[in-house]
């Protein structure tokens, strides 16, 4: 049973008060012709003005809400929602309930609880509001405060520059809670990822789509037993490689290679190493129907995680040989190709330069197996490892794989670089979680990656509507570490 309805009467009463009291407030602010001489007095008014609709914003979405746990189809839903528990929660009465909306203060209201008993009742305790739960209003935050926290915090500088932000609309919020809300939010994102079907009318078909990834550099804190003289924890901050993964269309304009911008960018990264990003990359590609593009470019640097698993990738897929080209990228090739003239030390620098610009030209016309050949004897003049490394670069990805082939590349009107992951990691990775004495826990990391991913990718309606995509039971099941 729910808690009486006169409870909920009572706190409506008090609710409509205030709303009435806002509101006239705010007809005698329009109604009055203030006397404006300067830009104080305007920003004075604008402040006043601001103040006013910020609470009358908060008061009118905590009386819908209020009134919503009265209406029949919420109440015929809280009790489907409380059958489906595991176990079975009992009504503690109506309690009071301080809620945070996308503007203006704090406000109260009274709403039924449920727990299993009078000892699980505190703040950490297995109780909970469902009226809460099947609003979709977690951690005490309407949906949509929580998607405008997770933007902020994804596209600022730090929590604090956000919660500074969100005082403007008269939303006073901790750090702590804002960091609260964001890392729930994107574990819900997580949570719904699993299952959720790509937006509706997207798919590759009939594209020319590129593969690429390539990893970044942050620290990541561990904690350790051993404690200070003071008491507090030590702990590390190795470094770890945040890998992310990104899938784009490109086409032909004015005889150069761009971006499609009629197909909205996915890029994702996890800390959890090459396998789990390359069965995320294979969801991603299956969710779009990969089979139906018209050409598929995997194009990346020469790192041996990624190519060793690129064969399995593609052949678990099914996507038709002909329309598969590798590639490692043209410009990272360069750079071996500069590394490798170094080790010869026969050399100068305008000799280098011009030897370079051959070489390129030669891999821009098809010629990879006179560049080898070259490569062969310059090593052979001067051998060492690091020479044998780098030309095993070369035989390993324009000999034997032919992941070198950049005319017909260019033919076939596809990009020769990895610039698109490269400038990926560094406005997702570096931007925001690597820096000066900057070091995160994984969980954490793993969250701010995952939402600076949608946000740089353009995405951020699709994280909405995935964080709040879960059934209440599923997300608050995910909500729980």
């Amino acid at each position: 049973m729910l808690a009486p309805r006169s409870d909920f009467l009572w706190h409506r009463i008090l609710l409509h008060g205030q709303l009435q009291l806002v509101r006239a407030q705010l007809d005698d602010l329009c109604q009055s012709c203030p006397q404006l001489a300067s830009p104080a007095d305007l920003t004075a008014f604008e402040q006043r003005l601001r103040e006013l609709t910020q609470q009358l914003h908060a008061l009118v979405a905590a009386n819908a809400v209020q009134a919503a746990a009265l209406s029949p189809l919420l109440r015929q839903a809280t009790h489907h929602f409380l059958a489906s528990l595991a176990k079975a929660l009992k009504n503690q009465r109506c309690r009071r309930v301080s809620l945070h909306f996308a503007q203006g203060p704090q406000v109260v209201i009274f709403l039924p609880y449920y727990s299993r008993s009078k000892a699980h009742t505190g703040p950490r305790g297995q109780g909970c509001f469902p009226t809460l739960l099947l609003l979709g209003i977690y951690d005490h935050s309407s949906p949509s405060l929580a998607g405008d926290l997770a933007q902020l915090t994804a596209l600022l500088g730090s929590f604090q520059e956000a919660g500074l932000l969100l005082r403007q609309r008269g939303v006073c919020l901790s750090v702590n809670s804002v960091r609260r809300v964001v890392y729930h939010y994107a574990r819900r994102v997580r949570f719904a990822q699993r299952t959720a079907p790509p937006p509706h009318g997207e798919s590759l078909k009939g594209r020319v789509v590129v593969i690429t990834t390539d990893g970044g550099r942050i620290r990541i804190r561990t904690d350790r037993k051993a404690r200070t003289k003071k008491g507090r924890r030590r702990y590390r901050t190795a470094w770890r490689e945040p890998k992310l993964l990104m899938i784009y269309a490109v086409k032909q304009r004015a005889g150069r290679t761009h971006m499609d911008k009629a197909f909205v960018p996915v890029i994702d990264g996890t800390l959890d190493g090459p396998d789990a990003l390359f069965r995320r990359m294979r969801s991603y590609l299956e969710q779009l129907k990969i089979e139906e593009a018209d050409q598929v470019l995997v194009v990346a640097d020469g790192a041996r995680w990624i190519w060793k698993r690129v064969e399995g990738l593609l052949r678990g897929l099914k996507v038709d040989g002909q329309k598969i080209h590798q590639a490692v990228d043209f410009y990272h090739a360069m750079q071996h190709l500069g590394s490798l003239a170094d080790l010869a030390g026969c050399f100068s620098d305008k000799q280098k330069k011009k030897w370079l610009k051959v070489q390129s030209k030669r891999l821009l016309a098809g010629e990879t197996e006179e560049v080898v050949a070259e490569l062969e004897g310059l090593a052979a003049a001067k051998p060492s490892p690091k020479m044998s490394a780098e030309l095993g670069y070369f035989v390993k990805h324009g000999r034997e794989h032919r992941r070198m082939e950049y005319a017909a590349l260019a033919k076939a009107g596809l990009p020769l670089g990895s610039g698109a992951i490269e400038s990926a990691v560094r406005r997702v990775i570096n931007l925001r979680l690597k820096g000066a004495g900057i070091f995160w826990h994984k969980p954490s990391a793993e969250a701010m990656l995952l939402l600076r991913c949608f946000a740089k990718a353009g995405r951020l309606q699709q994280l909405h509507s995935l964080a709040f995509a879960a059934p209440a039971l599923q997300a608050r099941a995910a909500d729980k570490p």
